[in-house]
């Protein structure tokens, strides 16, 4: 027995965002503004906790960290100096990569989704009609 399922489940009359973190007056065909994305950040996003379970965040910090410590040209002040800015460009060059490789993979996901379902429309028809 299947259970009836409610299409729009949280919609304003129910007081609840669709998404959370997500505004009512939040239209996906214009782009937001900086003072519209400062407003949604939250204190909570920013814990440890939180940090670890964001995508490739773990593997970025891994890699920097790892490519700060191996920065040491000789003077302590400096060696300091490098490995902190080269933690913090490989950190953001490896979160960007593993997003990236993220994204790829996801719109192969939707364009197999797409046509997996085009061709059950296909063979649907063909049964309906011969």
């Amino acid at each position: 027995m299947s259970t009836p399922t409610n299409p729009e489940p949280n919609t304003a009359a129910e007081g609840a965002s669709p998404r959370p973190g997500i505004p009512f007056d939040f239209d996906p065909s214009k782009p937001p503004s900086f003072v519209d994305v400062v407003k949604g950040i939250e204190a909570e996003e920013f814990k440890l906790a939180n940090v670890t379970k964001s995508p490739c965040a773990v593997k970025g910090l891994l890699y920097g960290i790892g490519a700060g410590d191996d920065q040491s040209p000789g003077r302590a002040l400096s060696a300091g100096n490098w490995g902190f800015m080269t933690f913090g460009v490989v950190s953001t060059i490896s979160w960007e990569f593993c997003r990236y490789q993220r994204r790829v993979v996801q719109q192969q996901l939707d364009a197999m989704g797409a046509e997996t379902r085009r061709r059950l429309e296909e063979e649907r028809q063909k049964r309906l009609s011969g």
